[in-house]
């Protein structure tokens, strides 16, 4: 309920985007599994946490000058130190995960050797990879309310605008495994831009990561056509 407070203009950083990434997490589960790779108890679990966790640094004001991810996982260890929070030594390896979900970090530089924990070996570059990637997918209008856009707009800067717009011009993602495309329906390409321009270039920062349990090598666009159209 307080992740606003370090959010100047943002479009929904809340509950409903962890429901979302959650949802496009187990998107990814399923299809690292139907491609021969399946991810362990330890790999999901955090994957789940990091999903509720990934943007908690956006409670503080500092977020803005330190970058939310760095904020997040700097609240995290706090709470790591109370008796409310039992996650343990679960944490240095959730830290990573939640750290690299922002594009300001290449995941390239995540060392490569193989880490475990409670007995189960974790795949830490490829966990980042993927979850960037299905923090990233939600970007349709769910993120920017059309309902809130009405009122609030005439707060909102002109960059601000631009990318509420944007997100209200997604419809939806397709994971098309046969055409090996991530699919983007949108309602007007134009209006889209900022939004497809971002995923593209999330896509593209972990492709290498990814290329080779995830059947996906490009992003496509598909513009709806209007009435007019036909």
């Amino acid at each position: 309920p307080y992740i606003h407070r370090g959010l100047p203009d943002y479009t929904g950083h809340g509950i409903d985007h962890s429901v979302a990434v959650f949802y496009y997490v187990n998107k990814f589960i399923d299809i690292l599994k139907s491609s021969g790779l399946e991810l362990n108890r330890t790999e999901i679990k955090l994957l789940y946490i990091a999903s509720w966790l990934h943007d908690i640094g956006n409670i503080t004001i500092g977020s803005r000058e330190r970058g939310h991810s760095i904020e997040s996982c700097r609240l995290i260890k706090r709470l790591k130190e109370t008796n409310q929070y039992h996650i343990g030594n679960l944490f240095y390896l959730l830290d990573p995960i939640i750290k690299y979900h922002s594009s300001s970090f290449d995941i390239s530089k995540i060392n490569d050797k193989e880490y475990s924990y409670g007995g189960e070996k974790v795949r830490l570059k490829l966990l980042c990879a993927v979850f960037r990637l299905a923090d990233a997918c939600d970007m349709d209008e769910n993120r920017a309310n059309p309902l809130v856009y009405f009122l609030i707009q005439d707060e909102l800067s002109d960059e601000s605008k631009r990318h509420w717009k944007s997100n209200n011009a997604i419809m939806s993602i397709i994971f098309d495994r046969d055409a090996r495309e991530i699919q983007l329906y949108v309602t007007d390409k134009k209006s889209a831009h900022l939004a497809i321009e971002r995923f593209k270039r999330e896509f593209e920062s972990v492709h290498l990561h990814t290329s080779g349990f995830l059947p996906f090598d490009r992003v496509a666009v598909v513009e709806i056509p209007t009435e007019e159209e036909g």
